[in-house]
């Protein structure tokens, strides 16, 4: 799986050509981990070992977070979320009339036998 991300060159690749692979932000999280990586085609010279970066799916979410992002589903599950309160609390109504109604049908009752 490789794919490009717009404008920088960027790629997501699911194993690298160059391994072992190591993600830059949480070095624990290689290879092996089944992660896809983001492949920012830089390479730290100074860095003696894994001097390509890549930065784990895991990592991009866990930045996103830290800057207030919200995952793609997310927001399709609040607003789905959201129209099925909005079902309920019609039903909800839709009960509260008719046990007014029924209750009226009562007091009407009552008022007569009184």
């Amino acid at each position: 799986m490789v794919s490009r991300l717009p404008s920088h060159g960027w790629k997501l690749v699911r194993s690298a050509p160059q391994a072992p692979q190591a993600c830059a932000v949480f070095p624990h999280i290689g290879s092996a981990s089944g992660a896809i990586f983001v492949d920012t085609g830089v390479e730290i010279n100074s860095a003696m070992r894994n001097p390509h970066i890549y930065i784990s799916d895991v990592a991009v979410r866990e930045l996103g977070k830290e800057f207030g992002l919200v995952p793609g589903g997310a927001i399709k599950a609040a607003e789905d979320e959201r129209d099925e309160a909005k079902v309920d609390l019609m039903l909800a109504e839709a009960r509260i009339a008719a046990l007014e109604n029924e209750l009226e049908g009562v007091k009407s009752t009552i008022r007569l036998v009184s």
